[in-house]
């Protein structure tokens, strides 16, 4: 859930609890449901920073830049893709 941006996130964090999942389970889950994302835009702020650094447009092809524009990209598009996997699948 923490990948596919459907849900709010504080609902992410609040239904485990109410379910009962395990803590140990919740924290796993977490830990690889944040690393994509975190890297991302991590990746991106570093990215930007060479913009800063460096007057023009041909910066924007520099695997640092357009890497993480990508990645933002697919991660934007996750969504998109799941819905349709729900809607095609037969119920």
């Amino acid at each position: 859930m923490r990948l596919v941006f459907i849900v709010p996130f504080w609902l992410v964090n609040l239904v485990p609890a109410v379910v009962g999942v395990r803590l140990s389970t919740f924290i796993l889950a977490t830990f690889l449901g944040i690393i994509p994302g975190t890297f991302v835009y991590a990746s991106f702020g570093n990215g930007l920073g060479s913009l800063v650094g460096e007057p023009g447009l041909a910066v924007l092809l520099r695997p640092s830049v357009l890497g993480p524009i990508i990645g933002l990209v697919i991660l934007t598009l996750i969504p998109v893709g799941y819905k349709r996997w729900r809607t095609k699948r037969p119920a």
